[in-house]
């Protein structure tokens, strides 16, 4: 299987490993958007909450 050429950044903080990662497959495929935005605009689920 071939290797795949990701360049992942550091998280941000706790909460933040899913848009860290999407941020990396974006960026694969030549999406410029950045971990900010991502940030913000990505809803997070809350464990804590029923």
């Amino acid at each position: 299987m071939p290797e795949l050429d990701f360049r992942i950044q550091p998280q941000p903080d706790d909460r933040s490993c899913g848009v860290t990662c999407l941020n990396a497959v974006y960026d694969y495929y030549g999406l410029d958007v950045p971990l900010l935005q991502l940030a913000l605009e990505v809803e997070h689920l809350n464990p804590a909450e029923p």
